[in-house]
């Protein structure tokens, strides 16, 4: 999340606590990230998961995780280098089935793939659409990253046209607010006499 905001151009005081403790951060944190391409989007980073946690633990980090179900891709961000991180997918989509989240979108992010001896492993010639490997220290990967974002988060937009008379200036401005990416391809004004 840190290095996202740092590419995003984000102010330093804009980074999150980050330390390799159990449980170092127990909040949500959110934070506005604008992409290399303009992409704008909100990065909220939850609890981590950890492997057999018991349920009560769950239930206790139940109201964090549950902001999980407004998200529109959750990413899903693994240890690469880890030997147990295949079990730990298999514990995240066990918990993500346990919370309902199965209709969400979701990006494996295989990180610190620059741990990894072998080759073959670096890859990800053979990934399905909804993983990637990466190496969060190094900025091509992260931009690789926000591609990857970008491409899943606008793939179900569709291009609209609106006809829209020319005094709903509200509109009109409401609309170009919530355009995606604040990209309009054509804009034409006619007189009405001319419809």
């Amino acid at each position: 999340m840190n290095k996202m905001i740092e590419s995003s151009s984000q102010r330093e005081d804009k980074k999150v606590y980050s330390d390799d403790l159990l449980f170092a951060t127990l909040d949500t944190s959110l934070r506005e990230v604008v992409s290399p391409s303009g992409y704008e989007f909100i990065l909220s980073d939850t609890v981590g998961i950890i492997e057999d946690i018991p349920i009560g633990l769950v239930e206790s980090f139940k109201s964090t995780l549950e902001e999980l179900k407004y998200s529109d891709l959750i990413l899903i961000v693994l240890d690469t280098s880890s030997e147990n991180a295949q079990r730990q997918i298999h514990a995240i989509n066990d918990l993500i089935e346990k919370l309902d989240l199965k209709e969400i979108k979701k990006l494996e992010v295989y990180n610190k793939i620059d741990l990894l001896e072998d080759d073959y492993l670096i890859s990800d010639a053979g990934l399905s659409d909804n993983k990637i490997r990466i190496s969060a220290r190094k900025d091509e990967d992260i931009k690789k990253l926000f591609e990857k974002i970008e491409e899943l988060l606008t793939e179900d937009l569709v291009s609209t046209d609106f006809f829209i008379d020319y005094k709903e200036q509200k509109i009109i401005s409401e609309l170009l607010d919530l355009a995606s990416n604040k990209k309009v391809e054509k804009k034409r004004y006619r007189p009405i006499n001319s419809c």
